[in-house]
């Protein structure tokens, strides 16, 4: 974690400046504590290729007509993603000092919801369990990242986003979220001190979208620091959405720099945030218009006009992932943010089922945003003990389906809402079967009971079906591993100097293949090279070492693959710190 120096300037401030602004400042004297690093760009699948996000979109937000049968999913609802949530509310050990009341609780959760239903972002959330309150003066008022880290560790319930609102904190943050890529994912923490202002509402949709694999507009991808305004030019994100990369910028020659720079992401405007400048300054809080940056404490700002190229900065004022010292002002979500939560959520919101024989193989995976309501036929079979506990609807046997529960087999449902037993449903002699409705208690889930019957559960899908997940799964698959990188901008003298700036490339022949690949390498300066085989999940299957301190020149590697089973791997060769991956198949 970086260790953040404030830097505090004491000036007088001049009756055109900031009481005129109509904004409390002491709203945003902390800050968000959530940093993102360089070496996790490797976790964005949009990174230098936002042409994808197009692509997720069209699958996620315009298929939703379709009703396909499959394994898991939604049940006739037009909204692709709901959410499980469960809510943490800390006070005393004595029970005094709540963060929240429990209906303030509950308003911040529909708040939230609306934010994400206004900004068309296909995202809403459920209660999946009710709302927690914890007596723990410890996490109640969080003094370090250490204690946060303990809070979220110790109460956390697995399939659900975790909310944690505390009375407050001693550090420098107001709110911290947990990218997806780290453990425990899908959790957060804001601080509330018992009141529920608009200002704090905001910070914690702001925090969600971190959690969802949002970053701040003014963020420096790929720099040391955390503010696009400090970068150098290789670094900085231009007010430009069509300027590239230099020649001089080894690595990244002919990228746009909105896509890789900044928040790498084309569609939200450039910030010009710096590290003792941190917010930017607007008007007011209405018209929410750029006039300068701010330091923390709002008792310094200046007036910055131009990016490093000296265009003028016309920053994203009203973006949700932003930093403005008018909290209000933040209230928007871009298409391009809409489409990496959504990547996010598929990539991460799931749990794979895997057999090891001896290879690990991977049978399938369990979205569980997808799990609110659902539909069952097939048959129970003697021996085999269920229980379905979902917040919403269960239908038995729908349409001209069947439900039939053997002999010896026993089923518990228990749904939120309602319970639906068609035609086509039988609990036979000799079986045991219970349906409840109404408040759900504990925090179960159905999740652990998925596939265990060897493929006689069918679930009907609704928005978003299977075919279209493993679609997208797919692009995102391929976007890791950057087959589409700078597609919008290659041409042949781009990629003479992009070329030039790399240690090697490589091919793979042949692709299928059956039992050997041949990896043939050149190499652009002397170097050493490691080749490496993955599956589809990161699991290293083999380690190749060429000999090392290679000179310039081409190089074949042939490598054994049958013994890794049929299906899809991934060939990734690296050195120092340049790589790049290819996808092989193999048949059988």
């Amino acid at each position: 974690m970086r260790t953040k120096i404030f830097i505090f300037l004491a000036v007088i401030i001049l009756s055109v400046g900031l009481h005129a602004q109509e904004i409390d400042f002491n709203e945003h004297k902390k800050e968000c504590g959530t940093y993102f690093e360089s070496k996790d760009t490797v976790h964005l699948p949009h990174f230098g290729q936002n042409l994808i996000l197009d692509q997720i979109l069209d699958i996620t937000m315009k298929r939703q007509s379709a009703l396909k049968s499959s394994t898991v999913g939604l049940l006739a609802d037009n909204i692709p993603f709901h959410i499980p949530v469960k809510i943490w509310v800390y006070r005393n050990n004595d029970g005094s000092a709540e963060a929240l009341s429990e209906a303030n609780a509950r308003r911040l959760f529909d708040e939230v919801n609306r934010h994400f239903a206004v900004n068309n972002t296909g995202i809403q959330f459920y209660l999946k369990c009710g709302i927690t309150y914890v007596n723990s003066t410890k996490f109640n008022t969080i003094d370090s990242d250490n204690e946060y880290m303990d809070m979220i560790e110790t109460y956390h319930e697995p399939y659900a986003h975790n909310w944690h609102l505390v009375h407050s904190t001693t550090t420098d943050w107001g709110g911290k979220a947990r990218f997806p890529w780290y453990s425990p994912n899908f959790c957060f923490c804001v601080e509330f001190g018992g009141t529920l202002p608009d200002s704090r509402i905001l910070t914690t949709v702001h925090e969600i979208g971190h959690t969802l694999g949002l970053l701040h507009t003014h963020e420096n991808t790929r720099g040391t620091g955390n503010y696009n305004g400090d970068a150098a030019n290789c670094f900085q994100e231009s007010v430009s959405r069509t300027r590239t990369q230099a020649i001089g910028c080894l690595f990244s020659v002919g990228s746009k720099k909105c896509e890789i720079n900044g928040d790498a992401l084309c569609d939200t405007e450039a910030a010009p945030n710096e590290d003792s400048y941190r917010f930017i300054r607007v008007d007011n809080s209405t018209n929410c218009n750029y006039i300068g940056i701010i330091n923390s404490d709002g008792t310094s700002y200046k007036n910055v006009g131009t990016d490093n190229w000296g265009d003028t900065w016309n920053p994203p004022t009203r973006n949700i992932m932003s930093y403005v010292y008018a909290g209000t002002c933040r209230s928007e979500f871009t298409s391009g943010q809409i489409a990496v939560m959504h990547m996010t959520i598929m990539e991460y919101m799931a749990i794979y089922t895997v057999i090891y024989i001896p290879l690990p193989v991977v049978l399938g995976y369990v979205p569980w945003y997808n799990l609110h309501s659902i539909t069952l036929s097939g048959t129970v079979n003697s021996g085999e003990n269920e229980t379905f506990i979902v917040p919403r609807r269960i239908v038995l046997a729908p349409g001209s389906n069947t439900y039939t529960i053997k002999p010896g087999a026993s089923v518990d449902l228990f749904a939120g809402e309602s319970i639906d037993m068609n035609h086509g449903f039988h609990a036979e002699s000799g079986s045991v079967f219970s349906s409840n409705v109404g408040n759900l208690t504990g925090c179960s889930t159905i999740i652990p009971g998925m596939g265990l019957r060897g493929g006689s559960l069918s679930i009907t899908e609704g928005s978003l079906t299977q075919e279209d997940i493993d679609e997208c799964i797919s692009i995102i698959k391929k976007a890791l591993n950057r087959e589409y990188w700078n597609l919008e901008n290659k041409n042949d003298d781009v990629i003479t100097e992009k070329e030039k700036a790399k240690f090697f490339t490589f091919s793979i022949f042949p692709n299928p293949a059956n039992d050997f690949v041949t990896i043939d390498y050149t190499l652009h300066v002397d170097a050493t090279i490691c080749i490496e085989l993955y599956n589809l999940f990161g699991q290293r299957l083999k380690l190749i070492l060429p000999e090392q301190n290679q000179k310039a020149g081409g190089y074949s590697v042939e490598a054994f693959v049958s013994d890794l089973g049929s299906g899809a791997c991934i060939i990734k060769l690296s050195s120092g710190d340049q790589s790049e991956s290819k996808q092989l198949i193999i048949n059988q």
